[in-house]
């Protein structure tokens, strides 16, 4: 999944939703939402920690709890289930 976001985002327009439309997959398009996926290890390993300073990092910023996140992969679903010929 992360590499298809990744892929997806160096394609314009027409081949991203033709991607899309071949790989059936939902896809979010909200740039947090697609920033979190795109993390490495480390980063996501220094954001978890449960030092003092990571707990007030991850009260810090709200949406970036795994439940919202899985919500916010979803929400779209249905939107781009166009062909494109």
């Amino acid at each position: 999944m992360r590499a298809t976001n990744r892929r997806l985002s160096s394609l314009n327009d027409v081949d991203r939703y033709r991607a899309i439309v071949d790989t059936k997959r939902t896809i979010c398009f909200s740039h947090a939402c697609e920033n979190r996926m795109n993390e490495t290890r480390r980063e996501k390993k220094t954001r978890t920690r449960s030092t003092f300073a990571g707990i007030v990092r991850a009260t810090e910023s709200q949406p970036r709890k795994r439940a919202s996140h899985r919500k916010h992969l979803y929400h779209r679903t249905g939107i781009y289930t166009f062909t494109l010929s």
